[in-house]
């Protein structure tokens, strides 16, 4: 009876632990595509830096 108990108290961990990194791995994901969308927006802000230069 024991060992069942404690076969469940490691399966419980180990789906915790398991969807802990999940989301973590996600909120990676996010992270890294946020700093791609403000690396698209500097980007712009370059070009149009560069363009407003060229007209004066």
């Amino acid at each position: 009876m024991k060992s069942i108990t404690t076969l469940v108290i490691l399966g419980i961990l180990a789906v915790v632990l398991f969807m802990g990194c999940s989301g973590y791995n996600g909120l990676v994901k996010q992270e890294e595509s946020v700093n791609k969308g403000w690396n698209n927006v500097q980007a712009e802000y370059q070009n149009r830096n560069d363009l407003v230069g060229n007209l004066v």
